[in-house]
Formats: C-alpha cells, structure tokens, sequence
C-alpha cells in the first residue's frame, strides 16, 4: 500500500506539475525621434588664381554645395566683403600679403562679370523638392597699371570671405 500511495503522489505531482500556471504581464515603450531640418554647406573650396601678372586680370572660380535634411524654402547665401574689404582701394574686396599690400578682385555668379556687391546673394541652382544648391562664384583679379608703381610686390596674397547660409525650414 505505501507503495501505491507513493505511486499515486508521484502521478498527481507530475498532473499537477504539468497543469502549472502561465502569467503574463504587457509594457508600453515609447519610440521617440527628433528630426532637426537643417540645410549645411556640404562642399566648399578655395578660389585659386595661382600665379598672376597684377597688370592682367586673372579669372578663377569655385563651386559650392549646400544640402538640406527636409524641403526649405529656398535658401539664399550672401557673401561678405572678405577681410580686407576695408583696405581694397579700387574693388569691394581685396586680398593681402599681411603686409599691407593689396590685391583687388570682384566676384559674380556669372563668367559675365557682374559684381557682388558686399552682403549681396550668391545665385543657387538646386531643387527644392532633391534638397540639394549649388552656388558658383566667378572671381576676377581687378589690373593694376604699373604694378611695381603702385605697390603690389611679390608675394602671397589671400583673403577669407564669409558665406552665410539662410532658410527657412518646414514646420511640422
């Protein structure tokens, strides 16, 4: 008989132990993302005239890119006068040797020289609806008569102009 209520035990305690209770519990979890619309310069680069006669006007030009992350009104960028537009005597902007020494050049979003003006905009080619501008500056060194007369020595001359980029993103 201890045998058989042994025997009995063990059956009812595997039953029971296959008849276990499953719980279950549920949670919420929030996905989250914020998305910043911004439109950046993606490629910029130097206006390169290499090596010029001051008494000839020398042509070079550069491209520019600017990529959004959402659909903006169409962007604008201006362009400053450089850092040494105070200093330029004969253009609005001018490069320098560090030495107060002074090469005039003007800018335009054509190969038909039409200067920008300081603070004035740049011409953008792009699509609203690709995200993507390209800008185009034409620069053109301004001819000094006599350089030697009127004081463009040799030497290295540059300048940094600024470009400030405007839009206006979408709202949500």
């Amino acid at each position: 008989m201890t045998k058989i209520l042994a025997g009995l035990l063990a059956a009812s305690a595997i039953v029971t132990a296959g008849q276990a209770s499953a719980a279950t519990d549920t949670a919420s979890m929030q996905v989250t993302a914020t998305v910043v619309n911004t439109c950046d310069f993606t490629s910029t680069g130097a206006i390169a005239f290499d090596t010029i006669d001051p008494t000839n006007a020398k042509n070079a030009d550069q491209t520019f890119v600017i990529t959004c992350t959402a659909i903006p009104t169409t962007p604008t960028v201006k362009v400053d006068g450089g850092l040494n537009a105070v200093d330029a005597t004969s253009a609005n902007r001018a490069m320098s040797d560090g030495n107060s020494h002074y090469l005039s050049y003007t800018l335009s979003n054509t190969l038909i020289v039409s200067d920008i003006a300081i603070l004035d905009n740049a011409t953008l080619v792009g699509s609203v609806p690709d995200k993507t501008f390209t800008g185009h500056l034409y620069a053109q060194t301004v001819p000094v008569l006599h350089a030697s007369a009127t004081g463009v020595p040799d030497g290295n001359y540059t300048d940094t102009l600024i470009l400030t980029l405007s839009y206006t993103a979408p709202t949500p």
